[in-house]
């Protein structure tokens, strides 16, 4: 179980010395893209979203995550910040994205990898929009360590249900899924009939 930790984790180490930026510089407005910004160029970041600054939600320390502004995303607070990048998700409301654009900000959207390797695309997308390409290589170099130390050694695969919280599960093609196997456990899933994640 220990690799499968290190795998969920490795995004939430390299960014204990983060400074925040005081102007200017990139808004995140969603708890992953806070997550990754923090690890590839924290010095960047002016805001973040409200969600990594609540204890129950947050996927970055709460002491770091505490000391960058945070917003909840609306239109009104991330334009009068006037970032030079606003990071948002595929969730994004459609008329939050056109406020954004319409005010002049350049905005990049990012999904929900559902593997490894489009982690991997994503961080190098990341990274040069934000002029740290060298830190994604890093990072990609980290999880590939990771996901090699990952790798069971006795061929011995125990069936695993990956239970998130309130009787919700993971199932189907997914990242969680993926890393369940490189951590050298084999999916339980399908045993209870879950196709998706659900109940």
């Amino acid at each position: 179980m220990k690799p499968l930790i290190a795998l969920i984790a490795l995004g939430l180490a390299g960014c204990a010395s983060a400074q925040p930026a005081s102007t200017g510089g990139i808004v995140s407005t969603n708890p992953c893209s806070d997550q990754l910004l923090l690890a590839l160029a924290p010095g960047k970041v002016t805001a973040i979203s409200h969600y990594s600054q609540e204890p129950g939600a947050t996927s970055i320390p709460i002491g770091l995550a505490r000391r960058y502004r945070a917003t909840a995303g609306t239109a009104e607070e991330v334009i009068a910040l006037k970032p030079d990048l606003v990071v948002a998700s595929s969730f994004t409301p459609k008329t939050t994205l056109a406020a954004y654009r319409r005010a002049g900000l350049k905005v990049l959207t990012l999904d929900s990898p559902t593997n490894v390797a489009a982690s991997r695309d994503q961080i190098r997308s990341v990274a040069a929009a934000v002029g740290e390409s060298a830190a994604g290589e890093r990072l990609i170099a980290r999880i590939d360590r990771a996901v090699a130390d990952a790798a069971p050694r006795d061929g011995r695969r125990p069936a695993t249900l990956l239970y998130i919280s309130d009787s919700f599960a993971n199932a189907g093609s997914s990242l969680l899924t993926e890393m369940v196997g490189l951590a050298g456990l084999g999916d339980a899933s399908k045993d209870f009939g879950l196709a998706f994640s659900g109940n």
